[in-house]
């Protein structure tokens, strides 16, 4: 059903995301686009691909329209909630608790204080 593209979005993926589109739909008001499944084939490639927005290929249609779904999902809230279903689909496949018990934040993360080194002046 996708755009012909290897970053087209799988009939698997396709259930979680529809799944998020359609429980939105009552706080919105709103169904989601009749070519939901086109924007996010346009999204997939563009995060697969390393494009710029206005490179996406014309067959997806309009770029900005493209950009501007792609802000409405991040900004409501959408991209994470799908995040966070795939995360817990694939912990319950793995016979794991749905959601993660801790986490881990490496030095590489955290940032700190630098010093003067001493001798160098104030």
């Amino acid at each position: 059903m996708g755009s012909g593209y290897s970053s087209d979005v799988s009939d698997k993926e396709w259930q979680i995301i529809e799944k998020v589109l359609n429980k939105r739909k009552g706080l919105s008001g709103r169904p989601p686009p009749r070519d939901a499944r086109m924007l996010w084939d346009a999204m997939f490639y563009v995060t697969k691909n390393g494009c710029f927005w206005r490179d996406l290929p014309k067959d997806f249609g309009h770029w900005k329209r493209i950009y501007n779904y792609f802000n409405t999902l991040k900004h409501r809230g959408v991209l994470d909630e799908v995040m966070d279903e795939t995360r817990t689909r694939l912990r319950v496949a793995e016979g794991r608790e749905a959601s993660p018990s801790m986490g881990i934040i490496d030095s590489q993360s955290v940032k700190t204080r630098s010093f003067k080194k001493s001798g160098q002046g104030l």
